[in-house]
């Protein structure tokens, strides 16, 4: 077994954020010992080595450089994963050190070590591990070219490491490089924490601002897509009540008294799941469902406005939405129906029939 103790001791004294010096004091040798053991001129006893490895919060195996044979790169990865996913981090940092003495080039296991010591860095409160997972995360970024996992990238790995410095509390650092790797503004709720974190209120609010809407507008569109999802397995129930949900979170960004673009937003649900209700048979729940988009599409179609000016808790900069629906909210209704393709087109006949009692 070829052994490693002098880099380690400097590869894990450096990872802690200790000084020559500082190890020295806390294990109670002379600095000048520790300079030894890391130039590799003298080895530390057995019983200092269980000392060290008790500081570093590793096995005595991972200190000395055990040359780990056991696991394959893939096996070793999925390890890894598997004991973060589990919060076992005691035995997931042991296991990372291993698979990475062993596998120190391999994209994989550095990208899913640098995860596993964010992770248990964040939940432990623990500087040394996330200034571990730092380091990783930037080995990772030099291996980007061997990546197969998916969603992984150069602009998620940058992100990461953002997300490090803000669980470091680095606010310039974690503002910073939230700026530069920020796409579409997919970054605004972080650097908007960060104002916070750092009492910079009038900072933070136009960030917090822009997420809000990114992330109710990304709310709305992934419930409506889930809903049809379900509503293809004839699960009514489930789509009914994820399109309810995304309306009760819609609703709350109404102000009162007044007529917003939330409305036509409300009409976009409410469409959705009478569409549904028609798919499943549910005809009597379908019609209530298009008397109620019906009245809702009148109301903003009388006054309509496409701002966001009149959004609760928006207080960023005047902009206008885009939602694909129709120039207004009943043309959008309408040519919902027209492309219907529930049993016997009932939804274009129930529309009909409604509409039909207005006309008489």
């Amino acid at each position: 077994m070829k052994i490693r103790i002098a880099e380690n001791i400097r590869s894990f004294r450096k990872a802690a954020g200790l000084t020559q010096e500082q190890l020295a004091e806390a294990v109670g040798v002379t600095v000048g010992a520790v300079s030894k053991w890391e130039a590799g001129l003298s080895n530390p006893d057995l019983a200092m080595i269980v000392k060290l490895a008790d500081l570093f919060e590793i096995s005595v195996d991972v200190l000395l450089g055990y040359d780990w044979k056991s696991m394959s790169m893939g096996q070793a990865a999925a390890r890894i994963k598997e004991l973060c996913l589990a919060k076992k981090y005691g035995e997931g940092r042991e296991t990372a050190e291993k698979a990475l003495l062993k596998y120190p080039n391999c994209f994989e296991v550095v990208y899913q070590s640098a995860l596993l010591f964010h992770i248990a860095g964040a939940d432990q409160s623990d500087g040394a591990l996330l200034r571990r997972a730092l380091a990783l995360y930037r080995r990772a970024l030099s291996l980007i070219v061997q990546n197969t996992i998916p969603g992984i990238s150069e602009f998620s790995l940058q992100n990461r490491i953002g997300e490090v410095y803000m669980e470091l509390e680095d606010t310039g650092r974690a503002v910073e490089h939230l700026k530069k790797y920020d796409l579409d503004g997919s970054n605004a709720g972080k650097i908007g924490a960060m104002y916070v974190q750092a009492k910079q209120y009038d900072k933070a609010l136009p960030y917090l601002s822009d997420s809000l809407l990114s992330s109710v507008s990304e709310l709305v569109n992934t419930a409506v897509a889930l809903a049809r999802y379900y509503g293809s397995k004839k699960d009514c129930r489930t789509a009914l009540e994820l399109l309810d949900w995304a309306r009760s979170i819609v609703g709350g960004l109404k102000a009162p008294g007044s007529v917003s673009y939330w409305d036509k937003i409300e009409v976009i649900l409410l469409t959705n799941s009478a569409q549904v209700c028609a798919d499943t048979g549910g005809l009597k729940e379908t019609e209530a469902r298009l008397r109620q988009a019906k009245a809702a599409a009148e109301r903003f179609d009388k006054a309509p406005d496409h701002s966001i000016r009149r959004t609760k808790f928006y207080r960023g900069p005047e902009k206008y939405s885009y939602d694909g629906f129709g120039e207004s909210a009943m043309q959008g209704i309408e040519a919902c129906i027209r492309e219907d393709k529930a049993p016997g087109k009932a939804l274009l006949e129930i529309w009909k029939r409604i509409t039909d009692e207005k006309a008489k």
